[in-house]
């Protein structure tokens, strides 16, 4: 299977090499945005503000995450300064959670159209290569140069779609989660937010 594979790789030149390590960056880029992607904690704005007013705890599986970090960032500010507190402060912290958000996103969607771009560079090559074989050899000859010239290209086609299509797949899955987090983000800023004006009217 191995060798087989090898002859694959070797038939489609140094573009299905090239392809092949994009497909390696883009699946390591995937697996860190679906890490940067956990969710922590799923919480409607009333259980968010249970926790914060200690009537319900964070149970263990929330201990990571975007939502369960960007509560406890929030709630940190208010206890450090809870009559200082500013909705500014708060604004900065959900904007930075919010920019974490859509960290390796650019380079997925990168790779995924990059991938058939090589596969149609590799598809180009092979072409060139069998009507260069057609132009410099005999009838005799030409058997051998056309069949490899073909191979490159029908390879790397191959290739480049086989590494685009499940990428773009499983990066749209991403972005729909990422959307998804975008809007419970901003119900947690809003419950914090309205503590925060809780406390400064002293109503905490």
């Amino acid at each position: 299977m191995s060798a087989r594979l090898a002859d694959y790789l070797v038939s489609g030149g140094l573009v299905a090499i090239f392809i092949l390590a994009l497909s390696t960056l883009l699946w390591a880029l995937i697996w860190l945005r679906s890490c940067n992607l956990r969710r922590g904690l799923r919480a409607s704005p009333a259980r968010w503000r249970r926790i914060l007013e200690g009537d319900e705890g964070l149970n263990r599986g929330a201990a990571a995450g975007v939502l369960v970090r960007a509560f406890g960032r929030g709630r940190a500010l208010l206890e450090q300064a809870p009559g200082a507190a500013s909705e500014g402060s708060l604004e900065a912290i959900f904007f930075d959670e919010e920019q974490r958000l859509g960290r390796y996103g650019r380079g997925v969607r990168a790779i995924v159209m990059a991938a058939p771009l090589l596969g149609l560079l590799g598809t180009v090559d092979g072409m060139m290569e069998t009507f260069g074989s057609l132009a410099r050899t005999t009838d005799i000859d030409r058997g051998g140069g056309v069949a490899a010239g073909i191979s490159t290209a029908l390879v790397t086609t191959q290739l480049g779609l086989f590494v685009a299509i499940p990428g773009l797949l499983v990066g749209r899955l991403l972005d729909r989660r990422e959307a998804a987090l975008r809007i419970e983000l901003t119900q947690l800023h809003k419950v914090l937010g309205a503590w925060v004006r809780r406390s400064k009217a002293g109503g905490r």
